[in-house]
């Protein structure tokens, strides 16, 4: 008790250290609870278990960083690891990236090439058609000119064959007026007053004059020389006579004036055209002169 009563001023002082401070208050309990205080040695007991506490916590704890310690460094060594692992990955990515990089730049060059190719293939196809177009346009020019040349044939002919269409309506007109001469002696030759002589005269000049019809027929065969051979062909009815009508109906003459020519009545001339019609079996007016024209 006198020790402790000694010590006691000095007891955070004097033991700074944990373990032994347990020791002193352990030893103090004791020697109240042998002395008879056991309120004193009842509160010692309690800073006893209060400082085992404190230094089982203090063990628990410096176990703990221990144990965090040997965590930290087996963290850090996996970290070291994945750092040398992520390391050589990145090494391995940039050496991938240093390759994909050399790939594109020879797919860049291969690419270059091919859109060289392209262009320079491009402006030889266009300078081509540009070529073609220009031999195009000459070509074009020169058929104009043959079209124009040949349209200029073509007028030019068309011209002739209008020129022998009018010499044939002439000489058709001609031979109308050779039957009306005819037919005018005949009347002559009724009267009893006439001048037998003068009526002599006047045949005799006719015979010395040409034979109109076949010369009209001549004319007509060489303008369109496959008419009658085509209309007989076609429509197999019609007579040497019918077939000769249809060329003075192509002719564009009229009726009276093929009576005129025929030395017929104007009914007759229309009722001749009506039987042709018939034998063609066409009822229409236009479409008989349409298919004559054409023919």
């Amino acid at each position: 008790l006198r020790i402790i009563s000694r010590a006691e001023p000095f007891r955070e002082a004097v033991y700074s250290n944990t373990q032994d401070l347990m020791v002193y208050v352990e030893a103090a309990a004791e020697t109240y609870a042998h002395t008879g205080n056991p309120q004193k040695a009842y509160a010692e007991y309690r800073n006893t278990i209060a400082l085992k506490d404190s230094i089982s916590e203090a063990d628990t704890k410096a176990a703990v960083q221990e144990i965090q310690a040997k965590f930290q460094t087996e963290l850090q060594r996996e970290k070291n690891i994945a750092l040398e692992a992520n390391n050589r990955v990145l090494q391995q990515e940039v050496k991938n990236e240093k390759t994909r990089m050399l790939f594109y730049l020879l797919g860049s060059v291969a690419l270059i090439g091919v859109i060289l190719a392209f262009l320079r293939s491009y402006w030889l196809k266009t300078k081509l058609q540009r070529e073609q177009l220009k031999t195009a346009e000459v070509e074009k020019a020169q058929i104009a000119q043959q079209q124009k040349h040949e349209q200029q044939l073509i007028n030019t002919q068309q011209e002739i064959i209008d020129e022998k269409q009018r010499e044939l309506t002439a000489s058709a007109i001609q031979m109308a007026d050779y039957q009306n001469s005819i037919s005018s002696i005949a009347e002559k030759c009724e009267d009893s007053t006439t001048d037998l002589k003068k009526v002599r005269r006047e045949l005799l000049q006719l015979l010395r004059q040409q034979d109109y019809w076949k010369q009209f027929e001549t004319r007509f065969n060489t303008l369109h020389p496959e008419f009658a051979q085509n209309l007989g062909e076609r429509f197999e009815k019609l007579t040497k006579n019918d077939i000769e009508f249809c060329s003075l109906l192509k002719l564009n003459l009229t009726n009276k004036e093929i009576a005129s020519l025929l030395g017929i009545s104007h009914e007759s001339a229309i009722t001749k055209k009506y039987r042709i019609k018939k034998k063609m079996e066409i009822s229409d007016d236009t479409e008989f002169e349409r298919l004559i024209s054409r023919i």
